[in-house]
Formats: C-alpha cells, structure tokens, sequence
C-alpha cells in the first residue's frame, strides 16, 4: 500500500472532489478524494457505466453520502462504493484518507 500526502484540507470544497493522477498514485486510474463536511473519502475516479470522471472538476458531486456522476447520474456510496443508482452498476475502488494536522493522506491500495 501506497501512503500519499495530496494536499490540505482547505483546498477541497465541500461537497467537491480533489482528483489525484494515476502518475502521483501509481494506481491504473484516477483518484478522486470527496469532501462531505469534516469527513474525507476516496474511491476510483471513474464511473462505471461509460467511464466519465466522478471528481470532475468545479462540480459539486458528493451529498449525504452518495457521489453522483455528472454524465448520467448515476450513483454511489462513498464509503463503500458500491453502486447506488442506474445506470451506475458494480463497486468502484474504495480508499483510505487519513486527516493528519490539516493536512490529506491517502492509501492506495
């Protein structure tokens, strides 16, 4: 597992997503790291029904727990990733966040 300092906190909006490369990861995708309040969540930056980017930029696209895909609007937990809504099916990879003194850390796995 891969233990990665992304960013601050303040630089995510909430309800908006920070999107980490597939270069800064080393994962095969995009990571997109959901702010909803004080509680951070990351998951697979890529929606399962065509693929579009779920942490799109300048879009508000996490509320009471659910990430919602501009495209189609799909649906899914943020927390488990699992698939909430047509047309969004399957689970997307879920990762871990940690908050350390104001600062994001992510674990890729």
């Amino acid at each position: 597992m891969t233990v990665l300092h992304i960013g601050e906190i303040n630089d995510v909006e909430d309800g908006h997503a920070l999107v980490v490369p597939p270069e800064q990861t080393g994962h095969d995708q995009a990571i997109a790291v959901f702010r909803q309040g004080e509680e951070f969540f990351a998951v697979d930056d890529v929606c399962t029904h065509l693929g579009a980017s779920l942490g799109k930029e300048g879009r508000r696209s996490c509320a009471d727990g659910v990430v919602t895909c501009w495209l189609h609007k799909g649906t899914f937990d943020v927390r488990t990733g699992e698939a909430v809504n047509y047309p969004a099916r399957g689970r997307l990879g879920v990762h871990e966040v940690e908050l350390r003194g104001g600062e994001i850390w992510l674990s890729v796995r």
